[in-house]
């Protein structure tokens, strides 16, 4: 099974419309549509999708399918390692901040440690103060590299209750405006390309 990028992202000179669409985003926006397949079954927990990929190649994908189930990124990693890949060094995006500690299910830190993921890619941050950038700073602690704020709007507003719930009802409370990698595109600007993208498919 293969995922490609939803038509109409990439025009020759000339044609319209024309978006600049990274990479971060083009596989967020996937992890977005499995997210919304979640929508409705997961409370209290949040809906959450999550992709894990290499060098622009699909290795599994996973959603949270409802409370108490295991989280979006094990099932991604699940997936990944059905299909008889190694995931050291691969990235993984998913549309909210990794759980870091014990619950209903273990950390998925812990298991993205454990798998070696080379980096991971965060839509919104939790807004439980109790979590918000745990996570982060476990990653970051173990090598891996974290980037935050990829559609960030979006993400968020898989789950407005669940933000609401902790006073973070926009992408500034919820995940920090971050630079990544060379295209200085802020939480903000993305949302209108993801909104594009969209009215492409």
């Amino acid at each position: 099974m293969s995922y490609r990028a939803p038509s109409g992202i990439a025009h020759s000179a000339g044609d319209t419309p024309s978006i600049a669409v990274s990479q971060h985003e083009t596989w967020m926006f996937r992890a977005i549509e499995l997210a919304r397949r979640a929508q409705g079954r997961t409370d209290p927990n949040p809906a959450v999708g999550a992709v894990v990929v290499r060098s622009g190649r699909l290795l599994g994908e996973g959603f949270h399918e409802r409370a108490g189930a295991p989280h979006a990124e094990p099932n991604a990693i699940a997936q990944a390692r059905s299909r008889g890949h190694v995931l050291v060094g691969a990235t993984l995006y998913v549309t909210l901040e990794p759980c870091s500690s014990w619950g209903r299910t273990p950390p998925c830190t812990d298991l993205i440690i454990h798998e070696r993921l080379g980096r991971v890619v965060v839509g919104a941050t939790d807004p439980n103060p109790r979590h918000r950038g745990r996570a982060y700073a476990l990653l970051r602690g173990a090598g891996i590299e974290v980037i935050v704020g990829v559609l960030a709007e979006a993400c968020v507003a898989l789950n407005p209750v669940f933000h609401a719930r902790f006073g973070a009802t926009s992408p500034a409370a919820a995940s920090p405006v971050t630079v990544f990698d060379d295209e200085k595109l802020s939480a903000r600007s993305t949302l209108g390309q993801y909104d594009a993208l969209a009215q492409l498919r």
